[in-house]
Parts: C-alpha cells; sequence; structure tokens
C-alpha cells in the first residue's frame, strides 16, 4: 500500500509506511529475519527477511528525505546480505539504505553534530563515512560494482542489467550529496584556529559534489539515457534522476557564485545543459514551473 501511495497519493505514504513498521513489530518480522523464532521454516524465514529489508529501505528512504530519524533503526538490521546469488536488488536497495542510515546518524543526529566539534573530528568523519560508501559499491556484484561511473553504464547491452545498474548510478551519487553537500559553505569564525584543515575538508566536499554533478548531468545529457527510456518511472516522470539533477543543478549555481572565478568556466556548459534537459521536462510533463526555477538560478548567476 505504501509503494502505491508513491504513485497516486503520496500525502498517505508516512501513514502507511508507520503502519507497515507497527505490523512488522507485532509479527515479529525482525526477529524472524534475523533467525530467532526457530519455529519457522527456511523459506519463511527468507521471506520474512527480504519483507524487513523492503520495509527498512522504503521507511529510510522517505524519513532521510523529509528530514526525520527512520523509527527501525540500525540495531533492527538483520544479517548483512552477501549477493552470493546474483544482483538481487531488493538487497541492493536495504544495504543502500543502511549505508544513509550509518551516515545520517554519525554526522548529522544531535549526538554527532554535538561531538563534532573541531575541524579535525569533522574531517575524520567525512572520511569514514566515504570509506563506508566505497565499501558499499565495491561490496556489489559485477558490473553494479562499477555502475557509479556513466562509462560502465555504456559497455552493458542487456536492458534489465542496464536498468539495474542506473539505480545504483543514482544511489551512488545521491549518497555523495548527502555526505559532501552540508560541509561545502564557507568556514566558520569557531574554526579560525583550525583554517587550514577547515578549508581542506570544504574543498574537498566541494570537489567530490562537483564530480558527482558533472556526472549526472552528462549521463542525463547522453544519448543512452534518452535511447534506452531510463527517464521513465513507473512512479514520476525521470524519477531518481529528476532529484538528481535539481541537486546538481543547485550545486552547480552555487560553485558559480561562490567558486574561484578561474574555475567557473568549466562549470558554466552544464549550466546550459541543464536549461535544454529542464526544458525538455517542461514539455513532457507539463511541469512549467521546472523551468521558472531555472531562469531564477540563471539571472542569480548573472547577478553575480
Amino acid at each position: 500500500m505504501a509503494v502505491i501511495a508513491c504513485m497516486c497519493d503520496e500525502s498517505r505514504i508516512w501513514d502507511k509506511i508507520t503502519a507497515s513498521v507497527c505490523c512488522a513489530r507485532e509479527l515479529r518480522l525482525v526477529h524472524a529475519a534475523r533467525g530467532q523464532q526457530s519455529d519457522l521454516s527456511e523459506q519463511d524465514q527468507m521471506l520474512a527477511q527480504r519483507s524487513v529489508w523492503f520495509l527498512y529501505s522504503l521507511e529510510t528512504d522517505y524519513a532521510i528525505h523529509h528530514g526525520m530519524l527512520p523509527i527501525l533503526d540500525l540495531g533492527w538490521g538483520s544479517q548483512f546480505p552477501s549477493f552470493e546469488q546474483g544482483d538481487d536488488m531488493i538487497a541492493v536497495f536495504y544495504t543502500h539504505s543502511e549505508l544513509l542510515h550509518s551516515v545520517l546518524k554519525f554526522q548529522y543526529s544531535p549526538r554527532a553534530l554535538n561531538k563534532s566539534a573541531s575541524a579535525y573530528d569533522r574531517r575524520d568523519r567525512l572520511q569514514a563515512s566515504c570509506h563506508v560508501l566505497n565499501e558499499w559499491v565495491s561490496s556489489l556484484p559485477t558490473p553494479l560494482n562499477e555502475a557509479y561511473e556513466a562509462k560502465t553504464l555504456q559497455d552493458i547491452r542487456d536492458s534489465r542489467q542496464l536498468r539495474k545498474a542506473f539505480r545504483v548510478f543514482c544511489m551512488y551519487h545521491q549518497a555523495v550529496f548527502f555526505i559532501h553537500c552540508p560541509w561545502v559553505s564557507p568556514i566558520s569564525s569557531d574554526d579560525a584556529g583550525l583554517s587550514g584543515i577547515a578549508e581542506q575538508t570544504r574543498e574537498r566536499c566541494i570537489e567530490r559534489c562537483l564530480e558527482s554533478a558533472f556526472a549526472v548531468v552528462k549521463l542525463a545529457n547522453s544519448g543512452l539515457f534518452w535511447e534506452k527510456g531510463l527517464e521513465r518511472s513507473s512512479s514520476s516522470r525521470w524519477g531518481d534522476m529528476g532529484q538528481l539533477l535539481l541537486v546538481s543543478l543547485c550545486f552547480i549555481v552555487y560553485y558559480l557564485v561562490n567558486g574561484e572565478k578561474a574555475s567557473r568556466k568549466t562549470a558554466m556548459p552544464y549550466l546550459a545543459i541543464c536549461g535544454g534537459l529542464f526544458g525538455r521536462l517542461s514539455l513532457d510533463s507539463d511541469e512549467a514551473s521546472l523551468l521558472d526555477h531555472y531562469l531564477e538560478l540563471v539571472q542569480m548567476v548573472r547577478a553575480n
């Protein structure tokens, strides 16, 4: 019902997800997924495990997108998938949700922010989150473990495999933005004594976000993206790529306004490409407001 609500009535999604979490608790599905209910058959235990993975992915994705901590905590998690049986996408979604949840708790929870008092601590937390991201993508089966690069997608001939790789591409760059974007703002006066470390961390965050923004815009503008119908989503036009494009556009504009003047020339062509992409999206889905927002951002760049 939560999946149907994603397609039909987004205002009902959270109600369905919270009801699902309560149902999972009452049925002790998490205990079953961990193998703590010996009276279940192997088939029922596997079904319980996959149900928990799917629910956890739904709930974590929705909660993070709305600035909330997920109800299902990492302590509820079941055994980490090994991918011995191939590219199980439910397992991929589950492990990605575990990744985002761990970053949320480690970097952005009230406890983490209270502890991140120094530039050294923030740098170490960012490095740890990047390590977790690299571990996640490297644990995926081939070719998904290299799908964060658009050139990997170009070499995939099977359409179903291509769509799976495309989803991993989106998940990877979503995680890059989630880890790095909040730290690109100018250094505060509190870090004045550690300006070297703080500035290096900020520059690295800007670099990683810019790399992902360029990669997203390049793929969205490629022939592969349109020829294979990757822009189509069962829930919305452009699906995950639409969200990534919006984030990429905002970051490109931020860089053009605040970045070094000598380096802005590299970002300007991507701003122009975004104009064509959002113009096409406006024609396809009658979302003229998207193009209006783009033009407003362009005016901001011109003013600066």
